[in-house]
């Protein structure tokens, strides 16, 4: 049982979390967050992949963000001194200034860490915020929550979104709202720098899905009217011959308006991974909300050994750079190649999201014609006392990636009373 590892005398908190009481963790001590030296800084957006491109009615639209982008790059050359001297003393900020969304981002406090995901940084685009989803009129309860790794492209996303909206996913009953967190999403668009041999890459991976329409997750988003928040990890290889200016990452993507982006980067194994989070709006009191985060760990450092300890390393980050919400749900490929849901990094999840139901049995992994079967995806919950248990299940369909998405159900409460 993983929930034998667990020593002394755990408290819990609202929504029966468990919380640090003292020491209470024996495999997992060092990610414990009790009285821990903090291991992550807030970054600034100084650099292009850490600033926002919004999308949607929010900002722009998807056809001209990319010339948005160019301009915005240009006025930035400018001098601040000239830009104050052309202002009259009495303008007012304009809209945008004042009201456009930019994604908060915090990364290691480690020198090393940080020099490194600069340079895997330089290679790829800004962050990707809005969408086109809207403040439902009435108060959502039930929403399902999809995680799933694209296979750079290769998932054929469309066909899941319309299973998922008409039932096939749920036992037949049609779903109005959903939220998708997904993994190896991908990016091609100007926006997307030149291929530099001399900075760092992941290697190239350009699957397409049974159609053969190969269509970005920015793209999919506006086509399936959905909100969208995509963050880059890394430039998606040297390209097809073309130097195609391709980058990928993790997505956030639902049919609710998302607010407060959070884009975590982890500390470096081999690879700049970056998770993403936000708050989900479930209805037009702006306290309806949940967070919701989708997250990739490393899958190669250098060993089973060392790579269950870089992974282990990477979820003490997130834990530590994650909001403290009473409702949230994390999903993803957590890359458990060494022992599955044994590894300490679940049983580290679990104790920070204990309302996670039972994991489905079954691989969701698959290659090599089915002589590769590993369980690497899941989905944790936290969620108030008085919600029912959270549904979880493993699709069978792989909708055409090389893993199988996993499905869950929550129920959002009404938001506690001011008594103020």
């Amino acid at each position: 049982m993983i929930a034998d590892r667990y020593t002394g005398s755990p408290e819990r908190g609202r929504g029966g979390r468990v919380r640090c009481a003292a020491a209470t963790l024996a495999l997992t001590a060092s990610l414990a967050a009790c009285g821990e030296v903090p291991l992550l800084d807030e970054l600034s957006p100084d650099r292009t992949c850490r600033r926002t491109l919004v999308v949607g009615p929010l900002g722009v639209p998807l056809e001209v963000a990319h010339a948005a982008e160019a301009a915005a790059d240009s006025a930035r050359a400018a001098s601040e001194d000239t830009a104050t001297a052309d202002r009259e003393p009495d303008d007012e900020p304009s809209i945008e200034e004042e009201t456009l969304p930019e994604v908060e981002w915090k990364g290691p406090r480690a020198e090393s860490h940080l020099h490194q995901l600069n340079a895997w940084c330089a290679a790829v685009g800004p962050a990707v915020f809005g969408g086109w989803a809207e403040i439902p009129i009435e108060p959502v309860d039930s929403i399902a929550v999809v995680a799933w790794n694209l296979h750079v492209g290769g998932g054929d996303l469309r066909r899941l979104v319309d299973d998922v909206r008409n039932g096939v996913l749920t036992g037949g009953g049609r779903v109005e709202h959903f939220v998708l967190l997904l993994q190896e999403a991908f990016r091609e668009d100007d926006t997307v720098p030149p291929f530099d041999p001399g900075l760092p890459q992941g290697g190239g991976v350009f699957s397409a899905p049974p159609s053969g329409e190969r269509r970005d997750i920015v793209a999919q988003a506006e086509a399936l009217g959905l909100s969208v928040f995509y963050a880059p990890s890394m430039r998606n290889g040297e390209g097809r011959g073309d130097d195609t200016p391709e980058d990928r990452g993790n997505a956030i993507l639902s049919t609710l308006p998302l607010e407060d982006p959070l884009a975590i980067e982890l500390p470096v194994a081999r690879q700049r991974r970056v998770a993403v989070s936000a708050r989900v709006r479930a209805g037009p009191d702006p306290d309806r909300r949940f967070l919701a985060a989708s997250v990739h760990l490393e899958n190669d450092a250098a060993g089973f050994a060392r790579d269950e300890q870089a992974r282990l390393e990477q979820t003490r980050a997130l834990l530590q750079g994650l909001p403290d919400d009473d409702i949230a749900v994390v999903g993803g490929d957590f890359n458990t190649w060494a022992r599955g849901p044994e590894e300490a990094l679940v049983a580290a999840m679990l104790r920070e999201f204990p309302d996670t139901p039972p994991f489905p049995s079954g691989h969701t992994y698959v290659r090599a014609y089915g002589l590769v079967r590993r369980q690497l995806d899941y989905l944790f919950f936290r969620l108030p006392r008085e919600v029912t248990d959270p549904i979880m299940i493993r699709v069978p369909d792989p909708y055409a990636s090389d893993h199988f998405p996993m499905v869950g159900w929550i129920v959002v409460p009404d938001p506690e009373p001011d008594d103020s």
